[in-house]
């Protein structure tokens, strides 16, 4: 098992991967960028990790996935009538997230699906599998989830986008 020091040290050489990868996609845009660290990093941290921080998270069980399920639901039933709510308040959210949906509706539908699929697989692996679940051993279960989530937005702050 690795120490404390070396967990450290691997979560600096993601952040500071990542932070990379934001700041080049300002030069080569956000699939290149961002999605490239994010495979790079998700497919380093399965292959260095898998085993025991990612294995378990694999499970399936009813109440989870039921869980999971009912979190989405809600998720989708509110993201329209709030994210119209927030573009109105933010005109500069509502622009990148149009200038986003360009550059998606600018690929073939399979091929926008498919990459899609695989950075958002490896962006979970490395920020909820690996970052959080290395942050769980010296804060416990529950400070990890609003810490990634800082270090997930300090993280992109590089991109630039609202």
């Amino acid at each position: 098992m690795r120490s404390r020091a070396a967990d450290r040290a691997l979560l600096l050489g993601v952040l500071a991967t990542w932070l990379a990868g934001a700041a080049a996609s300002r030069r080569f845009g956000l699939w290149l960028g961002l999605g490239g660290v994010a495979i790079v990093l998700g497919a380093a941290v399965a292959l260095v990790d898998g085993r025991r921080r990612l294995r378990p998270l694999l499970g399936v069980a009813p109440r989870p996935v039921a869980a999971g399920l009912l979190v989405g639901a809600i998720t989708a039933a509110v993201t329209g009538p709030l994210y119209a709510a927030v573009a109105r308040a933010v005109p500069a959210l509502a622009a990148e997230v149009d200038r986003l949906y360009a550059q998606l509706g600018a690929t073939s539908p399979a091929l926008a699906s498919l990459a899609l699929t695989v950075v958002v697989l490896a962006e979970e692996t490395v920020w909820r599998g690996w970052v959080q679940g290395a942050l769980e051993r010296p804060f416990g279960y529950t400070a990890p989830v609003p810490l990634t989530a800082a270090l997930y937005g300090l993280a992109l702050a590089p991109v630039g986008s609202p």
